[in-house]
């Protein structure tokens, strides 16, 4: 699991079995496709947010932490958020990030067994000419601990404003093909308790916070994604849980699911 020794070193402020425990809780995948500098980082993160909850009132145990970092010459930020994983965590992310006038790139998420959830997404302005980095950043946090405290799914007003803007990216907009057909495939767990479900659509303002919405409305919860934006094409790897964690997933519900997803992205593509 830690083939690099790096891992292994003391960390100033974490113990050597909280360190373990931390590794213990997340699948192997996870070492593979993060860099030890990453996974340093997610592991002081997820110290922070222990010791916030010991620390905190029950609301407070409620605010996530989160670290943005960005390379001096790039138009690219890099937000982690480590919080407790809920129900439509994933959906209210992306939200927050619309609100705070940002673009999803590319987005990663994991959660370890004891349901605390590592976020990453790489994120830029959608508009650059007008945009104070942060202010904007500011505006994220202060979303999402709103919605995070909130049992409230529904954002009728994001909705709206988003039907609104253009769904073209002239910057970075597929030339070949304007008007990319949209594909959804749903792959099934032979445990019945998880699934996969891939898009692949022209990239739009909103995207990922539209699929989230689908997702959640059909009473899945997004575990872990993989997010790839290139030339105006998403690539999206969504997977999926049934909210009820007695549920086994049912073939209808995920057909039902496909044709959402399909039938939002036709209509964005329109």
């Amino acid at each position: 699991m830690m083939a690099d020794h790096s891992l292994k070193k003391t960390i100033p402020g974490i113990s050597e079995c909280e360190r373990e425990a931390h590794f213990n809780l997340l699948p192997d995948s996870y070492f593979v496709e993060n860099a030890v500098g990453d996974i340093v980082l997610h592991l002081q993160m997820v110290h922070d947010l222990l010791n916030r909850i010991s620390d905190a009132d029950s609301v407070g145990t409620l605010i996530p932490i989160i670290n943005w970092s960005q390379d001096a010459d790039s138009i690219f930020a890099r937000a982690t958020i480590v919080t407790w994983d809920r129900a439509g965590l994933f959906h209210k992310l992306a939200a927050s990030f619309f609100y705070a006038g940002y673009s999803i790139k590319s987005a990663s998420a994991i959660s370890r067994e004891d349901n605390i959830a590592i976020d990453t997404f790489v994120v830029n302005a959608r508009d650059q000419k007008n945009f104070n980095d942060h202010y904007a950043r500011q505006i994220f946090e202060e979303c999402l601990n709103k919605k995070l405290a909130s049992t409230n799914f529904g954002d009728s007003k994001l909705d709206e404003f988003i039907e609104t803007l253009d769904t073209g990216d002239t910057d970075n907009a597929n030339t070949t093909d304007q008007r990319l057909s949209p594909k959804v495939e749903v792959y099934e767990e032979i445990s019945k308790r998880k699934a996969t479900v891939e898009t692949h659509s022209s990239d739009t303002p909103g995207l990922l916070y539209r699929l989230a919405q689908v997702v959640h409305s059909h009473e899945f919860d997004i575990t872990a994604a993989h997010i790839h934006t290139e030339r105006g094409i998403a690539f999206d790897q969504l997977y999926i849980k049934s909210r009820d964690p007695k549920a086994r997933i049912k073939s209808e519900q995920l057909s039902k699911l496909k044709c959402s997803l399909l039938a939002t992205l036709r209509r964005i593509a329109r």
